[in-house]
């Protein structure tokens, strides 16, 4: 199962969209990110398109 993840680097405060299979559950997903200096915002199960991720992330911005 392809993993999405959408997260924002912790020392430039980019975003930057993570895809993967490798990971049996979200939660590894997101501590291997964590781990490698992201701050994660969002997983989804499934293999979102860029435009589907940047449209969830327009919608709910902070």
């Amino acid at each position: 199962m392809i993993r999405t993840a959408l997260s924002r680097n912790r020392a430039t405060r980019n975003l930057k969209i993570f895809r993967s299979n490798e990971y049996r559950t979200q939660s590894e997903f997101a501590q291997d990110l964590r781990g490698n200096g992201f701050r994660v915002l969002k997983i989804w199960n499934e293999d979102k398109t860029d435009s589907e991720v940047d449209n969830w992330e327009l919608l709910n911005r902070k």
